[in-house]
Order: structure tokens, then C-alpha cells, then sequence
């Protein structure tokens, strides 16, 4: 708790700080009207008057450190005591001490996790900034869902909209892969033709398949196998 008070002391030196100026204002405008009542005029009253208050910045300064150094002396004789009832205590040390890592490692992964996922963009991404991703939906009863795999819709997308420079259709399934004992589950992307000009990764063996192997009703059964597949 005197932890507590002494923290809100803390961020309550703002206020403090400007009533200080507002009390400093209000002196010297006393002397100013005491020069003006003894004869002296307007216009030199207030340079009187300032030269009579002194240097309010080192005012200022003095009074915030006659403020601070009460705090700070408590502060840390709050530390010292905290750190000394650690030390008697190892395990509620050990303890703290990996609820705190535990609690930070699993933000840190999940911060990770999220910032690739939603933040970041593709690896070799040709100008990320210039790329925007289109969502399609429809309305069912009433209720809004996100459509996927109609190349129709895609082509009449890229067909009409003057908007893009270039355009590419994607969609992502899960399709069994390989032969006998050796079939998998993989993650395959079916992607329009354009999809491959959106990166700087020309294939290292073979070509990618062209806008005329892509368009229906009868496309090309072609694949592009990633190094690791």
C-alpha cells in the first residue's frame, strides 16, 4: 500500500507543478500592483516585478525537487525492503519468478504467432503495401458468410473492375496427397495464373502454368510443388 500511495504521489506532481505556476503568477501580479500604487508605471511594473521574484524556472526546479526527494528516498526503501523479503523467501521467489516467465513467454508467442499471421505479409511479396485481399459474400436467410472457390465470381471481379492493376483468384483446401500408406492430408492452394506475379520467386525447376492452361470450362491439370513437398 505505501508502494501505491507513493506511485499516485508520483503522477499527482503534474497538478502540483501547475499550481505552483498559478501561485507564482498570482505573487507577481501582487507586486505589480504594489509598484503601480507607489507610482510606477504599467508597462514597468511587470519587468519590476519579475526582477523582484527572481528566476522562476530555478524556482520551479527547486520546489519540484524538494517534492521528488521524499518520494524517491521512500520508493526506494521500498525496493530494498521488497528485494530483502525475497531473499527469504526462495521458493515464493522461484515461484513469482516463473509465473512471470511463463506469463511473458506465452504473450511473446502468441504476440509472434498473430503478428505473422494478421500483420505480416507474405514472404517476397512484390510491394506489400499496393496489395489488397477482396472478401466475397452472400446472404443466406439472412445471415452473411464468406463464399470461397467460385471462379465465375472471380472472373467477372477482374473482368469489371477498373480499379486493380492486376488481379488473382486463391482459395485454400485440405486434399489427400501421395500414394498407398504414404497419403496425407496436405494444404493446397487453388490459385488463378496471376497469383505468381504478385512475387519475386521465379521456380527453380519448370515454369508456372499461364492465364491459358487456367481458364475454364476445361483448365490445365497442372500443380506447383513447393521444395519441401
Amino acid at each position: 500500500m505505501r508502494f501505491l500511495r507513493r506511485l499516485a504521489y508520483l503522477l499527482r506532481l503534474r497538478s502540483h507543478h501547475a499550481g505552483l505556476i498559478d501561485e507564482l503568477a498570482f505573487h507577481r501580479e501582487m507586486i505589480e500592483r504594489d509598484l503601480v500604487r507607489r507610482g510606477m508605471s504599467r508597462e514597468d511594473a511587470p519587468v519590476e516585478a519579475r526582477r523582484a521574484m527572481g528566476n522562476e524556472t530555478i524556482m520551479r526546479e527547486e520546489s519540484r525537487g524538494i517534492w521528488l526527494r521524499p518520494s524517491l528516498e521512500a520508493l526506494w526503501q521500498d525496493a530494498t525492503y521488497t528485494l530483502r523479503d525475497l531473499r527469504r523467501h526462495p521458493t515464493f521467489t522461484l515461484g513469482v519468478t516463473l509465473t512471470l516467465a511463463l506469463g511473458i513467454g506465452a504473450n511473446a508467442a502468441m504476440f509472434s504467432l498473430v503478428d505473422r499471421l494478421l500483420f505480416r505479409p507474405p514472404g517476397l511479396m512484390i510491394d506489400p503495401a499496393t496489395v489488397h485481399q477482396v472478401y466475397l459474400y452472400r446472404t443466406v436467410r439472412g445471415v452473411e458468410r464468406e463464399t470461397g472457390g467460385q471462379y465465375a465470381r472471380y472472373a467477372d471481379l477482374a473482368r469489371l473492375s477498373t480499379t486493380f492493376s492486376q488481379t488473382a483468384g486463391f482459395t485454400l483446401k485440405s486434399l489427400a496427397a501421395g500414394v498407398g500408406d504414404g497419403t496425407r492430408l496436405r494444404n493446397v492452394a487453388v490459385v488463378s495464373a496471376g497469383f505468381f506475379e504478385f512475387f519475386d520467386a521465379p521456380p527453380v525447376l519448370g515454369r508456372y502454368y499461364t492465364e491459358s492452361e487456367d481458364a475454364p470450362p476445361t483448365p490445365a491439370p497442372v500443380v506447383v510443388l513447393s521444395r519441401r513437398l
